[in-house]
Formats: structure tokens, C-alpha cells, sequence
């Protein structure tokens, strides 16, 4: 299996392709199903969609069919498809996703970073705004618990509803539109004191991005708007799981459906799907699936219903034919990432990685351990989604070109994980066939 930087021309950064190498990329694209080549690519998604109302992305998809099926738990309501109105049967893609949430969630083996409540930090979001050529961000919440990302995402994702009527930025203008002396001194003093006052890690040498910016609506002082969206979870359980479904959009909800099935299900995948019907949307995912060998055994927490755990944990010490080796031990597990919006400027990525394996030992991939990169004095604001490889504070918004760069990253380890247990099966041959 080629790396994505053969197929890619070589090029370092994925973000620096050009339309010749997607259409070249996503007809030699290395996952099933590929649907899409870049001419295929619908021209509303080039530009900002004025004429969509926005407020849509500040209900859940929850609140807005329960309605329709009052008896149907939040999972049930969330994970089944709308249109499957006449059977209401799960299937067996959501059966798996309800009886692992119904499952119990040990706690994590080797975790020592936990938040305020002792819950355990799984999440990273980072949430910027594009506005008249202007790049903004909301605070950097470091990282998060399950409970901490719900309490973000439920906040409004949009504060101006349809047209996005966009804040006067100059005194005299604001003063012409009725405003307040005090209101207009309030909002500019608000608005340099977040820039004086701005978190070290969203330093950025780029003129064109501003972060921590602050805006006022109706009186009240709010953060930019969440045009685009990235949120990575490690190690996936029902809390989590909970904190997304009760937050995702109907437009947002059946790309993450599928990702929460699919990355459930160990199963390797890959689609591009644009849907030209009514709203035009993309959605752009992959699923892989790994085999990861350690010289040290542990246990998923995660576990279904029935007591299984979610990855299966296989003792192979009998590929050691020599003598002191400690014992060998063989981890299912999976990275996953989907990208959903309804425009260039408009889109979310969600990206699930499994890290149990690791355990206690400090290479194990964890959003404390970015944070802690974040702020450190030669450190940066280490995009999770691209394994640490991108900085997160010099955003890349094209949906297309980022989600190259997130599995040019996160393919590798996969990659490396697999030569890397193909030449101990190699090794314990040739040891096997001299003894």
C-alpha cells in the first residue's frame, strides 16, 4: 500500500495540493467507494451561502424530530434514519451502538491527566469564524472531559441567525445606527482588552488571522461564530458519544451517524459523498482500522453490554523463540475522521482515535500531553486531527486539502504499525526455522 505522499507527488504538506492532484488523488484514492472527483466538486461550495439559515446549526438534531418519535431514547432517535419511518426496528450497525453505550466504561488504565471532576481529558476543539476576509477564533479551551465538550458544543454556533447581519466596526457608523456612547466604548474596550489579553498559545505571525476576538450582540458580549469546527476524541465511549448527539445539527447529524458506526464497527472504509438534492452538502471520511504490537498487556475499558470489550486484545508471545524476551502482545485499533459542512467555510470535522493501548507509557497520544506542547515556550498549538503535525493556529479552510493532510498524518502510524508487526512475524519465522 502506497503512502498518500507518493500518490501526492511527494509534496510535504497535503494542504499545498493544487486541483490537478485531488482529481489525480481521489481517483487513485485507496479506500472503498470513492464517489467524487474534484470537477465534481459543486460551485455553491466555493463560496459563503448567504442565503441558508444558519440558525438551523444551533438546534440539535435531537430536539428538532423529537417530535416525531417521543418514545425513542436520545440514541435510538439520534442513530436511526429519518426516512426509516415505516420500520423503526434497529438495525444492526445501531444495535452496536446502543449496546455499547449501555455498556460500562472502566476507568482508563494510565491516565493520570483528569479534569476538575476527575473525568478523565478525551477532547480537543478548536472552533474559527471567517468573516469579511478576516480570520477569528473563539477561545482555546484546552483540553476537555466529555462533559466539558458537550458544555461547548451546546453553546450557539451561529449568534446572527439567516444573513449573518455582520457587527458595524467603526464609532461613527455604530453611533449612525442608534447605538449607545456606552455601548460602542464597552465594545471596543471588550474587544482590545481580548487582544491584550489573548491566551499565549494563539500567538500567530499571520496578519490575516485574529484571535479571541469578541463581538456584541444585543447588548451582550459573545465569541466569533463556529464556522468551522474540528473535534477529536480519544479512545471513543458513551460519554462522549452522548456529548455529540445531543449537540449535532440535522445538518450535521447523518455524517455523524455513519462515523460513529462505522468507527464501532473495526471495519476499513472510505467515501466522498455530495448530495445535490435540496441543501447541496459533502461529507468526506475515512476509517482504518490497525494492528498494533506491545511488549506490555493491557485491557480496552470500554466494554459493550455484554461485558466484551470494544478491541480485543491478543497474547502473542509464542512468536518469541528466544529466551528473556518479555511477552508480545497483539491491539486492535482505529482512527477515524469525517468532514462534513455545507461550504468551504462552513464545515466540521470530527476525528476519533483509540490510544488505550499504550497504557500508562508516555508515548501514548493524549490531548493533555498537546495542551501541555501548547503551552510551552517553544511549542505550538499542535493540531490533534493531523497527529501533532499542523499548527492549529494557522488554520487550512479548504475542506478537501485538509482532509488530505489529516490522513497523509494519520495514515503513517497505521502504516509503520504494520511493517512494524510484519517483521516480528518475519523474525520469529527465521528464529523458528534455525532452532
Amino acid at each position: 500500500m502506497r503512502s498518500l505522499s507518493t500518490m501526492l507527488g511527494n509534496k510535504a504538506w497535503a494542504c499545498e495540493v493544487t486541483s490537478e492532484d485531488l482529481a489525480r488523488y481521489f481517483s487513485r484514492l485507496p479506500l472503498s467507494n470513492p464517489t467524487l472527483s474534484s470537477g465534481q466538486w459543486l460551485p455553491e461550495f466555493r463560496t459563503p451561502r448567504h442565503g441558508i439559515d444558519y440558525e438551523n446549526e444551533n438546534k440539535s438534531y435531537i430536539e428538532t424530530h423529537r417530535h416525531l418519535w417521543p418514545d425513542d431514547s436520545d440514541l435510538e432517535l439520534f442513530m436511526q434514519n429519518p426516512q426509516d419511518t415505516d420500520d423503526r426496528s434497529l438495525s444492526l450497525e445501531v444495535k452496536r451502538v446502543v449496546d455499547f453505550c449501555n455498556g460500562k466504561t472502566l476507568p482508563p488504565v494510565g491516565i493520570d491527566e483528569l479534569g476538575d471532576g476527575q473525568d478523565p481529558l478525551v477532547a480537543w476543539l478548536d472552533e474559527r469564524a471567517f468573516e469579511e476576509g478576516v480570520f477569528s477564533s473563539r477561545n482555546y479551551r484546552g483540553p476537555l472531559t466529555s462533559d466539558g465538550l458537550g458544555q461547548e458544543l451546546r453553546k450557539r454556533r451561529y449568534h446572527y441567525g439567516k444573513g449573518r447581519a455582520k457587527v458595524p466596526r467603526h464609532p461613527s457608523t455604530m453611533r449612525n445606527l442608534g447605538w449607545k456612547p456606552w455601548t460602542v466604548v464597552r465594545f471596543f474596550l471588550v474587544s482590545r482588552l481580548s487582544q491584550v489579553k489573548g491566551s499565549p498559545c494563539h500567538k500567530t505571525s499571520n496578519p490575516g488571522i485574529a484571535t479571541g476576538r469578541t463581538s456584541l450582540v444585543c447588548g451582550q458580549v459573545s465569541e466569533p461564530d463556529a464556522d468551522r469546527r474540528l473535534i477529536f476524541v480519544t479512545d471513543l465511549d458513551s460519554a462522549s458519544i452522548h456529548a455529540l448527539i445531543s449537540t449535532a445539527s440535522t445538518h450535521q447529524a447523518p455524517a455523524l451517524r455513519d462515523a460513529l458506526a462505522r468507527h464501532l464497527a473495526f471495519e476499513p472504509f472510505g467515501d466522498v459523498k455530495i448530495q445535490a438534492d435540496g441543501l447541496s452538502m459533502f461529507e468526506l471520511g475515512f476509517h482504518l482500522p490497525g494492528l498494533l504490537c506491545r511488549n506490555f498487556q493491557t485491557t480496552d475499558h470500554r466494554r459493550f453490554e455484554n461485558g466484551e470489550t470494544l478491541r480485543r486484545t491478543i497474547d502473542i508471545s509464542f512468536l518469541n523463540w528466544e529466551p528473556g524476551l518479555p511477552g508480545e502482545f497483539l491491539y486492535e485499533a482505529q482512527v477515524s475522521c469525517v468532514i462534513a459542512g455545507l461550504h468551504e467555510h462552513n464545515w466540521v470535522a470530527y476525528c476519533f482515535a483509540d490510544t488505550y493501548f499504550d497504557g500508562s507509557n508516555e508515548r501514548r497520544e493524549t490531548v493533555a500531553e498537546y495542551h501541555k506542547d501548547a503551552l510551552s515556550e517553544c511549542g505550538m498549538n499542535a493540531d490533534p486531527l493531523t497527529y501533532g503535525n499542523c499548527d492549529a493556529n494557522v488554520p487550512h479552510w479548504d475542506p478537501r486539502k485538509y482532509f488530505l493532510a489529516v490522513y497523509l498524518h494519520r495514515t503513517k502510524p497505521v502504516i509503520r504499525e504494520w511493517l512494524l508487526l510484519t517483521g516480528k512475524v518475519e523474525h520469529s519465522f527465521r528464529i523458528y526455522e534455525q532452532v
